[in-house]
């Protein structure tokens, strides 16, 4: 049984859902039903902070909330996620325009790290950590920027992205070439060339569309 902290149980519910939902545990595919009482059980605390957690996932868009049918894991349909894929490749973009060349390079050995261990990961088949080795890796990306209202927004994206991320498209994370691809992008940021970096991104974002788009539902 998780053990927790009662001064803040709505919180740590909250992040044990979010993890469950964002790395693809059973029972919390799209479109599940939650039970909000049998979480209560498992975890041995009362309703209430329950509630108040899915609540704030509820905020995230990572489920919805409807008063008589219950709440599920949200689906994400196709027009969802073309939005959603249209700002983060704008956001991403923006990154080699923001960051400060003389203060990267210790963040860039931490991506180079997240990549290392993706690589490993995707040879152990280990879906999970792959899923959240990619997350990561854009997260860290766009904290290159220091701009903190870009890093909230992205980390809203991310929220609604790593859904079709987990569910959808495993084997696509799994693929060297995605690997590889991802290298390359570090590479180009790296050495500060524009054109090749946001050439990699648009790349990046087609493969993510031509394999996760035909999963979706209309």
């Amino acid at each position: 049984m998780v053990k927790l902290n009662k001064r803040v149980l709505h919180s740590q519910i909250y992040d044990i859902i979010k993890e469950r939902i964002i790395k693809g545990y059973e029972g919390y595919e799209p479109g599940s039903r939650c039970s909000i009482t049998e979480i209560a059980e498992e975890l041995d605390v009362s309703v209430t902070p329950v509630k108040e957690a899915f609540k704030k996932l509820e905020n995230d868009s990572l489920v919805e909330m409807h008063p008589r049918s219950g709440t599920y894991i949200k689906k994400i349909n196709k027009e969802d996620f073309k939005q959603v894929i249209v700002v983060r490749k704008g956001l991403e973009k923006m990154i080699i325009d923001l960051i400060n060349p003389h203060k990267i390079e210790p963040s860039l050995e931490i991506i180079n790290k997240l990549l290392n261990e993706w690589e490993k990961n995707s040879i152990r088949k280990n879906i999970p950590k792959v899923s959240e080795k990619h997350i990561n890796f854009h997260k860290e990306l766009i904290k290159l920027t220091e701009n903190q209202v870009l890093i909230n927004l992205y980390q809203e994206l991310i929220n609604r992205s790593s859904l079709y991320i987990a569910y959808h498209s495993n084997e696509y994370i799994l693929e060297e070439e995605e690997i590889n691809l991802h290298k390359e992008i570090l590479i180009s940021l790296k050495k500060f060339d524009k054109n090749k970096f946001e050439e990699l991104i648009d790349l990046h974002f087609k493969r993510a569309e031509d394999f996760i788009m035909p999963k979706l539902n209309d």
